[in-house]
């Protein structure tokens, strides 16, 4: 959480007194305790722990020769240790750490007669150079902007967060904070109102970029406008399942109530640009027939539409408001609840309305596109009343059936020759991808032994940065030892360890060695390559990979 805590609601009381803070932060405790809805309240742990104070007594310091820091490092030393060294064994770094026994520091006597060394070889009591005494000390300290702070959280069970944390905002208002304290309400809560802030700013945006499309898909404002303000009903339902579950809108329900939006506003297009289709293109006359094969033709279209996205979500519904899904199960529920409405707006108000508003745009120019559709529609008409009246019912509905057949199977067509196609163009790329001789890596295997042998190309080698150095002898604490660099060493899977010989250019074959220990940045060997081989020191996890497999060479 950006503000520390995990809390719904967390009131950060700020002030420069910490005994202030800490008598506030209870007070508002006991007041937020109070407020229905409110669970586990609770201040933020801040106590007193015992804390040895050692104050340095100048002048009887300056009498044994002592300088301040010379008794507080010691005193440090003795009571709380002191890093000193470090030591490497088995590729592990320990500290190593000087401190007093504990006995010498059980208690205040303790610590007061540690002896502290002078510089003239003697040695004084801690006592007889410094006041030790134990104080109580704040085991935290927060601060923000420069000022100590200290909170008080609550979770939120039963009741709306937005409604419990204005109650806990009246309930602040009620608490006098002396001057320069004051308190804040932080916490999810906080954070749902700014991410509601930009939602709405850009719910907004995209509404009206709905109603610019709507315009453009219709070419009528007045249509623009029946399909956007009939938009905000296909929200009821998901209004109803809200507050059916317990009434809490929240940022996953405003999530889902966009969601809806965008699906009835899809439908909705879809439907009256059909009932556009079938009278600008196929000569269907505007009428309540008009409006019942624009809505029968779009009915599977738009039930397949809820159909899918319902039952994608019927599974967060089923499983409840569980751990994890906070936002996704009130989500499913406004989106489930919307997609029912909106498809019965669309399916029988949005055609009623066409029907009834449809028309008003009946005397406008129409435009090219739909003049030249009118204009041959009329030819047909005007071929159809000069012919003889002959029996033509057969061939018509052959005709009528045939177009039916293709208008039908067309889109199956398309789809199963996209699939052929797809799958034709991966038979014929398969072949390609593994006669490619022009990798950058090969890989052969060494006869009689279960190690390859890597050879790379020069520009892979240059790629990869690959650098070598020689396997060294040189004298290691007192003795003389065979030795590597230590990033030159690798570990395979089951902890052996492993380098890259370099025998010849851009030929590397892995080779077994025994690492006694490491010692800095050399590895000293008990059994490995002889002297003067030279190993990679760069690159050899990347040769390790091409080796078993594993393309590293960046190709």
């Amino acid at each position: 959480m950006l503000v520390g805590s995990s809390n719904d609601v967390v009131v950060r009381i700020f002030g420069p007194d910490l005994n202030v803070l800490r008598s506030k932060a209870e007070e508002v405790k006991r007041t937020l305790s109070k407020i229905d809805g409110a669970v586990d309240v609770h201040t933020e742990i801040q106590v007193d722990v015992p804390h040895v104070k050692v104050e340095v007594d100048l002048t009887k310091a300056q009498r044994y020769g002592l300088k301040p820091g010379d008794v507080r490092r010691a005193a440090a030393t003795f009571i709380a240790s002191t890093e000193v060294s470090d030591i490497h064994r088995d590729g592990k770094v320990y500290d190593v750490m000087v401190w007093s026994t504990p006995d010498t520091r059980q208690n205040l006597t303790n610590i007061r007669d540690l002896l502290l060394s002078t510089p003239n070889g003697g040695q004084v009591r801690l006592g007889n150079v410094a006041d030790v005494s134990i104080l109580p000390t704040p085991n935290l300290i927060s601060r923000e902007n420069n000022s100590r702070r200290i909170d008080v959280s609550l979770n939120v069970s039963g009741r709306d967060l937005g409604a419990v944390a204005n109650d806990v905002q009246q309930r602040l208002q009620g608490i006098k904070f002396p001057l320069e304290f004051h308190a804040e309400v932080l916490g999810a809560y906080q954070e749902r109102q700014a991410a509601q802030g930009n939602l709405l700013v850009f719910g907004i945006a995209a509404a009206l970029g709905v109603f610019l499309l709507l315009q453009v898909a219709f070419r009528s404002w007045r249509l623009a406008a029946l399909a956007f303000f009939t938009l905000p009903s296909a929200l009821v339902g998901g209004v109803l399942a809200a507050f059916a579950t317990g009434g809490i809108i929240s940022l996953g329900s405003l999530v889902g109530f966009f969601t809806v939006f965008g699906i009835a506003a899809r439908n909705g297009i879809m439907l009256i640009d059909h009932c556009q289709h079938l009278e600008w293109h196929e000569g269907v006359p505007f009428g309540p027939g008009l409006v019942l094969q624009g809505a029968r033709e779009r009915l599977a279209p738009i039930l397949m539409t809820a159909l899918a996205a319902g039952l994608a979500l019927v599974p967060l519904v089923i499983s409840g408001n569980i751990p994890g899904q906070e936002i996704e199960h009130p989500m499913a529920l406004v989106i489930l609840g919307g997609l029912v409405t909106s498809t019965v707006l669309n399916l029988f108000i949005v055609p009623s309305l066409y029907l009834r508003f449809g028309s008003i745009d009946r005397d406008r120019e129409p435009t090219p596109v739909e003049h030249e559709s009118r204009s041959y529609q009329e030819q047909r008409d005007r071929l159809k009343t000069d012919r003889p009246a002959t029996p033509r019912w057969p061939a018509l509905n052959l005709k009528r059936l045939g177009g039916s057949l293709m208008r039908h199977s067309n889109r199956w067509m398309v789809a199963i020759l996209i699939i052929a196609c797809l799958q034709l163009s991966a038979c014929t790329q398969t072949p390609a991808s593994t006669e490619n001789t022009d990798s950058p890596a090969r890989v052969e295997r060494l006869a009689g032994t279960a190690l390859s042998r890597v050879i790379l190309t020069g520009e892979a080698a240059k790629r990869l940065g690959i650098q070598t150095a020689p396997v060294s002898d040189m004298r290691v604490r007192g003795t003389q030892r065979k030795v590597v660099p230590y990033s030159a060493v690798i570990y395979d899977l089951h902890g052996e360890t492993w380098v890259y010989t370099n025998p010849s250019p851009l030929t590397y074959v892995r080779g077994r060695i025994n690492v006694d220990y490491i010692d800095g940045d050399l590895a000293v060997l008990s059994e490995g390559p002889p002297s003067g081989t030279k190993v990679v020191t760069v690159g050899s996890p990347e040769l390790y990979g091409t080796e078993f497999g594993v393309d590293g060479t960046g190709a």
